[in-house]
């Protein structure tokens, strides 16, 4: 309300110094505020999903109801025409993006006599080396642990905390 009120003032007849200060800092604050609100909401959402996501519930059916709503093409324009039919709606994202991603054969110059710098046997010895035990610990412990979990199921938070144990095994 204050941050609203700095900037009708301001429109109409300018601010001061102080009070473009004033304003600034409560942003500041306001902004602080939405980012507490939003980990806070994440952190629920997440504790909620721990404790339900998986069981059999009203929740994790919601969830899923949700998803596959958000998920849904129901209709598709497609030169000023609507398509509706699943199987019409397919077809025409099929064509689109192969359309989009497919490129037609170009020609290209011939580079006969032209030098390219080379990598030295150091290099290429580096390239195909395996990575070294500390090199893998550096990226475990600066990742984020609540980013997605990999392909084996475990977080870096996981990783993190386990990575005693688990340092001989990677």
């Amino acid at each position: 309300m204050l941050i609203m009120w700095f900037d009708t003032r301001g429109e109409l007849v300018g601010l001061t110094i102080q009070e473009m200060t004033s304003r600034k800092e409560n942003f500041c604050a306001l902004w602080k505020l939405l980012k507490s609100k939003e980990t806070l909401m994440f952190q629920r959402s997440r504790s909620k999903w721990l404790k339900e996501g998986d069981a059999n519930t009203k929740f994790f059916h919601g969830s899923v109801k949700a998803r596959s709503k958000s998920n849904l093409i129901s209709a598709l324009r497609v030169d000023g025409e609507w398509l509706e039919s699943p199987s019409l709606i397919k077809a025409a994202v099929s064509l689109y993006f192969r359309n989009h991603v497919s490129s037609t054969p170009k020609v290209r110059p011939k580079l006969d006599g032209v030098l390219f710098s080379t990598l030295s046997e150091e290099e290429n010895r580096g390239l195909i080396s395996p990575f070294l035990l500390e090199e893998i610990q550096e990226v475990v412990c600066t990742s984020d642990g609540n980013k997605s979990s990999g392909p084996d199921g475990f977080n870096y938070a996981f990783l993190k905390k386990f990575w005693d144990l688990l340092k001989g095994d990677i």
